[in-house]
């Protein structure tokens, strides 16, 4: 009985500190990854964030990180599998973030972001359901925080562009000339 106990105790003080090892770990991947995006080498801080959510998935700056390293390498148009994995893998680990604080401001500021960057290239289509998407991302970032000025011009922009596609295509339909290049 006696053994049992010691051997209870010294299984537990082994699990308290591989854990408090596994934050350590995480905290100089963490670091490590941080280094690297300062100086712009962003493969190597999305392993090194990588590595720093595995070993302690309760640090959330790792997360975010990663998350914007993701984000980062992507170019909005350019249609590589590299470049689609990038913007798959940031909405990926953004969404994570979200999933488990639904408030969080970069999250939805990020989500909007790649969301609006999205409606620049591809079809009609393609481009107005992206504005959708971002409309939404903006409107959730309003009603977390009723003060984000650029939630609203975002807004506004998206509002504006999703008119102005139509309004040009009535104004080619009905002939008229571009007001602007009268003016001038």
């Amino acid at each position: 009985m006696r053994g049992s106990k010691w051997l209870m105790l010294a299984l537990c003080a082994a699990a308290i500190s591989l854990t408090g090892c596994a934050k350590l770990q995480s905290r100089d991947q963490m670091n490590q990854g941080v280094q690297a995006y300062k100086n712009n080498k962003y493969a190597d801080a999305v392993k090194h964030f990588k590595e720093a959510v595995q070993l302690d998935p309760s640090n959330q700056n790792a997360q975010s990180y990663l998350a914007t390293s993701y984000m980062i390498q992507w170019v909005p148009g350019v249609d590589t599998p590299d470049n689609q994995k990038n913007y798959k893998m940031a909405k990926q680990e953004f969404q994570k973030i979200l999933d488990k604080h639904p408030t969080d401001a970069l999250a939805l500021a990020s989500m909007a972001s790649m969301a609006y960057n999205s409606a620049q290239t591809g079809t009609q289509d393609q481009k107005m359901s992206a504005l959708e998407e971002a409309k939404k991302w903006n409107e959730r970032r309003v009603s977390v925080d009723a003060k984000d000025s650029e939630a609203y011009y975002y807004l506004g922009v998206i509002d504006w562009a999703e008119a102005f596609a139509p309004i040009q295509t009535a104004r080619v339909n009905a002939h008229m000339a571009n007001t602007r290049s009268e003016e001038h």
